[in-house]
């Protein structure tokens, strides 16, 4: 296990209620060699399946399947993608900007109250810390959509490196 500690004794294949056929064994082996954590979900998400009926065991086995899904490819591939886009703190961050920049501009201000904006002008000037910002949340969030396309391409390219010369048509 992840922990470091040794995986329980699982009952051999074909003893009444052991869902641990060989094919089950020989992958949760490879789960805790080659990406632990991951043993962990499968083990638990196979326990649930066929030994734990609690409630709500569907969704959990279900999230544990998502989380191997999306995480295997780091491990096949050595590429490790990680965060995610923390759109809450970033909006804040620029919501504050935004709101000072509006205070500090009073035909923005009484613009913005009005919910229409003026035909004097198509452009508002806003500070470059404010656009920065901005920009920075238009990227990351674009990089966040590129994600699922690039983890199905670095699948595709663990499971078998000739898959590489075809890695242009996953995702199109």
């Amino acid at each position: 296990m992840a922990n470091g500690t040794t995986p329980p004794a699982i009952p051999p294949y074909g003893a009444i209620g052991s869902p641990w056929n060989p094919s089950r064994v020989e992958l949760r082996d490879w789960f805790q060699r080659e990406a632990p954590s991951l043993g962990d979900l499968y083990e638990g998400a196979v326990g649930l399946l066929y030994q734990h009926p609690l409630p709500g065991r569907i969704r959990m086995i279900a999230h544990a399947v998502r989380e191997i899904g999306n995480r295997l490819p780091d491990y096949l591939t050595g590429e490790r993608v990680v965060g995610r886009l923390d759109y809450v703190n970033q909006v804040d961050r620029i919501e504050e900007k935004w709101n000072k920049h509006k205070e500090m501009n009073s035909s923005l201000r009484e613009e913005s109250q009005s919910k229409t904006l003026s035909s004097s002008s198509q452009d508002i000037p806003i500070p470059r810390d404010l656009f920065n910002e901005l920009d920075l949340l238009i990227r990351d969030h674009g990089v966040t959509r590129q994600r699922p396309l690039d983890a199905a391409r670095r699948l595709y390219e663990g499971l078998d490196p000739e898959n590489i010369a075809y890695s242009d048509e996953v995702g199109h």
